[in-house]
C-alpha cells in the first residue's frame, strides 16, 4: 500500500555478501540452510520495541540437525521497519525451502508482531500455548513473556543450552555478550539477569539464542530430508476385480 516500506509482496529472501566492517551488515552465518528439510531451523528473536533506546534487535536461528546456530542478525537502523525487515529476512532465508518457525518475545514484540501479520507470515510464529509449562504466561497470545519467575526459567534453558552445544557456537559476539551478561538480586530477593550497563554492552544475542533453542522443543521428533525418504519408500497399489 501507500505507505508501506517495500514496494513488493515479500515471497523469499536472498543472501548478500558483506565486507567485514561494512555498516550494511546486519547478520553473521555460520552455514547456509540445507533444502528438503522438515523440522530442522528454528528462529528466536529478541525485538525492539521503539525507535529510541540501546539495545539492537536480534534473531538466531537455531539448526536441530546439528545442534548449531545458523545464523544471528545483530542490528539496529535508524527506522525500526528496515530493522525489522532484516530479521523477517533471515529466517524467511532457512525457510523458503522449508519450515522455521519462530519465537519472539512477547512483552516487548507487539510491534515486530504487527509487522509479520502483515507481510503475511502470522501462521509460522509459536503460541504462548505451545511453550513448556514453565515458561506459558503472560497475557499476549503469541510468544514467551520474559518477566517474573519465567525469566529465571529462560535463563535456566540458557544455561541448559550452553552446557549442551556451547563447543557447538561459532559466533564471537555470543561469548562477548556472556562476559558482561550478569545477575541482580533486589532486596525483595528477586533475581533479574541482564547486561551490567545497558548503554555499553548488549545482551540481545543471547536471548534471541535460547528463544531459538526454545522454540525446537516446542516440535516433537527429529529433523527429516524429504528428499531421502521419496527415495526410500515407495509405494504401489495393486488393482485386481473380484
Amino acid at each position: 500500500q501507500e505507505n508501506d516500506d517495500v514496494p513488493y509482496k515479500i515471497i523469499g529472501s536472498h543472501w548478500v555478501p558483506t565486507e567485514p566492517g561494512d555498516p550494511r551488515t546486519s547478520t553473521l552465518m555460520f552455514m547456509h540452510p540445507e533444502k528438503e528439510w522438515r523440522g530442522r531451523y528454528f528462529a528466536g528473536t529478541d525485538p525492539i520495541s521503539s525507535d529510541n533506546g540501546y539495545s539492537n534487535m536480534s534473531t538466531a536461528i537455531f539448526d536441530k540437525k546439528l545442534k548449531t546456530l545458523s545464523a544471528i542478525v545483530n542490528y539496529r537502523d535508524e527506522n525500526h521497519k528496515y530493522t525489522f525487515l532484516q530479521c523477517l529476512l533471515c529466517r524467511l532465508y532457512y525457510g523458503q525451502h522449508s519450515e522455521c518457525p519462530e519465537l519472539i518475545e512477547s512483552n516487548i514484540g507487539t510491534a515486530y508482531i504487527d509487522y509479520i501479520d502483515y507481510k503475511g507470515f502470522y501462521n509460522e510464529l509459536i503460541y504462548k500455548t505451545q511453550l513448556p509449562d514453565l515458561l506459558q504466561g503472560g497475557q499476549a497470545m503469541i510468544g514467551i513473556d520474559n518477566r517474573g519467575i519465567r525469566n529465571r526459567n529462560i535463563i535456566n534453558k540458557l544455561y541448559e543450552f550452553i552446557l549442551a552445544y556451547g563447543d557447538r557456537i561459532y559466533f564471537l559476539p555470543f561469548f562477548a555478550q556472556l562476559r558482561t551478561f550478569t545477575c541482580s538480586v533486589t532486596d525483595a530477593g528477586s533475581e533479574t539477569w541482564g547486561t551490567v550497563d545497558k548503554r555499553r554492552y548488549h545482551d540481545d544475542i543471547l536471548f534471541s539464542v535460547v528463544y531459538a533453542y526454545i522454540c525446537s522443543l516446542c516440535y516433537d521428533g527429529d529433523p527429516k530430508n524429504h528428499s531421502v525418504e521419496s527415495e526410500k519408500y515407495y509405494t504401489t497399489h495393486e488393482i485386481t476385480m473380484d
